[in-house]
């Protein structure tokens, strides 16, 4: 089967996305989260389109049909506004292992994404609720490591970008990262959460097999479409700023 395989190379984005999660991380003010979570596909199909150019001819073959998938997981990070504790900021790194007929392709999804969140049954002491619906909205740039054979033709590559990566990245795929779940606060510090998830892009790439002297060139398009239900675990920062300065008025010394 031919190959090619590029090295991915920073992506400026995300990276910046980074520094700035890290200082609103840092930032006592913030309540920032940790998640750890585990899931698996509800729906998911694939089509591909597959072809070959030789000096007798081309020759194409196409299919389609659900994906049977290993059990998505993941870690995702992030922290609130310490003024508009609704609006949030956070990245996800996830990995996923897709298989179906013809098709295997192990895919890492890393994505920014914005969060809002709605506090119900807010007390002093859960002042974000203690149950929070809550939607994410952003942008996937995974990373696709993908073998293709319809009809014994067909070919494999890597594609996408890492935020530390190196190397060309000229098959860059971006998706939608699309969330919407609601989260329970038993604790201060813990949440548990449960959420539901829609991603859907395509992988393209060209084939050949040589470098040098090519007799065949080929091209690879495949199109994904995924359902997810996620469970997962929140470790949550809690915010430093108010509190402190009101246990600083109330353990003061007495006025005269």
């Amino acid at each position: 089967m031919p190959n090619r395989r590029r090295q991915p190379r920073p992506v400026g984005l995300l990276f910046l996305a980074c520094v700035i999660l890290s200082v609103m991380s840092g930032d006592a003010r913030c309540e920032g989260f940790l998640d750890v979570y585990g899931g698996w596909v509800v729906d998911s199909r694939a089509d591909v389109s597959v072809s070959e150019t030789r000096s007798s001819g081309t020759t194409t073959a196409v299919a389609s049909g659900e994906l049977t998938s290993s059990a998505a997981f993941g870690a995702r990070m992030g922290a609130w506004h310490p003024t508009y504790s609704w609006l949030g900021l956070g990245m996800d790194l996830g990995y996923l292992d897709a298989k179906g007929s013809g098709l295997g392709a192990k895919i890492f999804p890393i994505s920014l994404f914005l969060a809002a969140r709605a506090p119900l049954f807010a007390t002093s002491e859960f002042p974000s609720g203690r149950l929070q619906p809550y939607a994410m909205g952003g942008l996937t740039i995974p990373v696709i490591d993908i073998s293709v054979e319809v009809n014994g033709i067909g070919g494999s590559s890597t594609l996408g970008c890492l935020p530390l990566g190196y190397g060309g990245c000229d098959d860059t795929v971006v998706a939608p990262y699309l969330v919407a779940g609601v989260a329970w606060q038993p604790a201060r510090n813990l949440a548990l959460f449960a959420e539901y998830r829609h991603s859907q892009f395509s992988a393209n790439f060209d084939t050949t097999n040589s470098f040098l002297f090519p007799t065949m060139n080929g091209r690879v398009d495949v199109s994904f479409s995924t359902e997810h239900v996620i469970l997962g675990i929140s470790y949550r920062f809690a915010t430093g700023g108010a509190g402190t300065l009101r246990d600083s008025q109330q353990t003061g010394p007495p006025g005269r």
